[in-house]
């Protein structure tokens, strides 16, 4: 696939899988409070910081969330966003800070 990174902290142990591009694709989180969870990592082909979305799996690979990446003009990953379905029909836009948006 590509690379593997393994980490070992006081909590678990954490498994980052990435592409050959270095894009994450896969990330184990192996708590020993907590029973473990995966999150895959899903990317577009438009470019490095094409997100699609975020899965998160239980330890038997059922699917607990999902959420949507909100990208701006740039292509600049801007947040995540839940899948529900009301929240995704909301127009979203993506303003700079510095940005005055005129009213009316």
């Amino acid at each position: 696939m590509g690379r593997l990174v393994l980490t070992n902290s006081g909590s678990g142990d954490l498994r980052f899988t990435y592409t050959p591009d270095w894009q994450l694709f896969e990330e184990v989180i192996a708590s020993r409070e907590r029973s473990p969870s995966r999150y895959e990592y899903i990317w577009g082909i438009r470019g490095q910081d094409d997100l699609i979305c975020r899965e998160k799996y239980d330890a038997e690979s059922n699917l607990l969330e999902r959420l949507y990446s909100r990208s701006d003009a740039n292509g600049n990953i801007g947040g995540l966003i839940p899948e529900a379905e009301d929240y995704l029909d909301q127009p979203q836009i993506l303003v700079p800070p510095l940005m005055k948006i005129p009213p009316g």
